[in-house]
């Protein structure tokens, strides 16, 4: 008869994997205008600040007239500050006379999340820019928009001393590190 051992390897927990705040942004563009919107964060808290970036650029060959950039902002963001324009209600509105070939303009707009927000909450911003067609004259629209999550405040960033973001280690050598550790600190 045979006898089988079966190795036998101690548990180990799996990686913890955290949200990663990456920048976030959307764009389109249309026969004429091309338009981005971003900001830093794709996840954001209560209280946090939030700033968006607004570009948009003629990308035609023609001159476009009487062009007005529409910025909206998310409810739960409350208004701060923009760069250029008027801001009323929940919308900036930024009008341009001429927009050469080849012009860019940007405009910054500025914000705090509001305190009443839940986590797992999407926070939706909204850039249009609306112009006659240089052609035909018709009105056109060209709309891009960005979405940010809203997760919790992590309020323990000091704490976060091992590789998962969390104060207990995850692994055999995160175990290792904090043994020895405890190890130089009693007999050194």
């Amino acid at each position: 008869t045979a006898v089988y051992v079966v190795p036998t390897y101690p548990p180990t927990n799996p990686p913890v994997v955290q949200p990663v705040n990456n920048s976030v942004s959307g764009s389109a563009a249309s026969k004429f205008i091309s338009l981005k919107i971003e900001n830093k964060f794709e996840n954001v808290s209560a209280g946090d600040q939030i700033e968006y970036e607004i570009t948009f650029k003629n990308i035609s060959l023609k001159t476009v007239k009487e062009t007005i950039l529409k910025v909206e902002l998310p409810v739960q963001v409350s208004f701060e500050r923009a760069s250029r324009g008027e801001f009323a209600g929940n919308s900036l509105i930024l009008r341009l006379d001429v927009l050469e070939s080849g012009g860019e303009e940007k405009v910054i707009v500025s914000g705090s999340v509001a305190g009443g927000v839940n986590k797992k909450d999407v926070l939706l911003a909204t850039a249009t820019v609306f112009y006659p067609n240089p052609t035909t004259l018709a009105k056109e629209n060209v709309t891009a928009y960005v979405v940010n999550n809203v997760v919790e405040k992590n309020l323990l960033p000091a704490a976060s001393i091992f590789g998962n973001g969390g104060f207990l280690p995850n692994t055999l050598t995160e175990w290792l590190l904090l043994t020895g550790s405890i190890f130089a600190l009693i007999y050194f």
